[in-house]
């Protein structure tokens, strides 16, 4: 080979490498997190959606984290990315209930550039317990309260039926024995 060929052989080369690099650079996916809330309740189900284009990677699933106050992970979730790059997640806290404080939640994917993360609190229906205590379900549904957030006294359980679409505060052996018999489900 002569020297002007192997000039040029050199710079297809390097030029080969340096595009390669710079587009598999350029095509980094960003993954993205969100809530329509950022305080719940100690039982609630926490919605999570985010985006991420998993480029080739598509078979991988999203990682879900959640670290408490002192930044130790608590949890572990996955979830299957959609075929509109989408993603999402229910989760509750261990054993169905978190501690009150702040958690955060932490997103990754192997074909995103970036982490995603979100804060939550965790905090007690104060205000909404002062507002309703005392009243009868239907009563606490008069002032704007979803069925499924009726809060019962201490000593009884919530049960929906959905096909009326009304809460009931039962004890917990009438939520049982209902139950069985498809009057609703215990909340």
């Amino acid at each position: 080979m002569n020297d002007s060929t192997t000039k040029t052989c050199l710079f297809v080369l390097i030029a080969t490498i340096v595009s390669t690099m710079t587009y598999g650079y350029a095509m980094a996916a960003e993954i993205t997190l969100s809530t329509d809330e950022t305080v719940f309740e100690q039982t609630s189900r926490i919605f999570l959606t985010g985006t991420v284009d998993p480029q080739n990677q598509f078979y991988e699933p999203v990682e879900l984290v959640i670290y408490d106050k002192d930044d130790t992970p608590i949890m572990y979730s996955q979830s299957k990315i959609d075929y509109n790059n989408e993603f999402s997640a229910l989760i509750t806290g261990p054993l169905g209930s978190f501690e009150l404080g702040e958690y955060k939640i932490v997103a990754n994917h192997p074909a995103a550039s970036n982490s995603a993360s979100i804060v939550i609190d965790i905090n007690r229906p104060i205000e909404q317990n002062k507002l309703v205590f005392g009243m009868a379900p239907l009563e606490q549904m008069n002032v704007g309260i979803t069925p499924t957030n009726v809060v019962c006294d201490e000593q009884y359980v919530l049960m929906y039926n959905e096909y009326r679409g009304s809460p009931a505060c039962v004890t917990p052996s009438t939520a049982v024995v209902l139950e069985d018999r498809e009057w609703g489900i215990i909340l």
